[in-house]
C-alpha cells in the first residue's frame, strides 16, 4: 500500500532544492536539476485540500489518481488535475486502499468479485382502496 505523496513529506532540504530549481527557467536547468524535479513530480502536483480530525484525507488533488494509496477516508474526493472534462472521483474503498469511481458513474464494488443480483419484483395484484363518501 502506497502513501499519497505531498511536498511536505520531503525533507526541508529537498523542499528548498525543489523550490530553487523550479524558480530557474526550464531552458536553463542542468540535466541534474531536471532529473531531480522529474523524480519528485508527484510531490509538486499532489495537494491535500481537507483532512478529517483522525488524519485521513477528505479531499485532495493531483495529476495521478492515487489508486491503492492509504490515508483516504471512504467517501473522500480526488480531483485529477491533468484530466479534461469530468475529473472528480470518490473513494469507494477504505482508508487502507483507495478505490476510485468517477463521480456521476455507477458505483462499482471495491470487491474483486462481481456481485450481480437482479431482483425484478412485480406485484401481481392491484391495490384497490374503496373510498366512502
Amino acid at each position: 500500500m502506497a502513501k499519497f505523496l505531498v511536498k511536505t513529506d520531503l525533507s526541508y532540504r529537498d523542499q528548498q532544492e525543489l523550490d530553487r530549481i523550479l524558480a530557474i527557467d526550464s531552458t536553463k536547468r542542468t540535466t541534474k536539476d531536471a532529473n531531480f524535479i522529474a523524480a519528485l513530480l508527484p510531490y509538486q502536483t499532489n495537494a491535500v485540500i481537507r483532512s478529517h480530525s483522525d488524519g485521513d484525507i477528505l479531499e485532495a488533488e493531483g495529476n495521478i489518481l492515487p489508486t491503492g494509496d492509504s490515508g483516504f477516508k471512504q467517501g473522500a474526493f480526488f480531483r485529477e488535475l491533468d484530466r479534461t472534462g469530468r475529473n472528480l472521483y470518490v473513494n469507494v474503498g477504505d482508508n487502507t486502499s483507495a478505490v476510485w469511481n468517477l463521480v456521476g458513474d455507477a458505483v462499482a464494488s471495491p470487491s474483486a468479485s462481481a456481485s450481480v443480483s437482479p431482483s425484478a419484483s412485480v406485484s401481481p395484484s392491484a391495490s384497490v382502496s374503496p373510498s366512502g363518501s
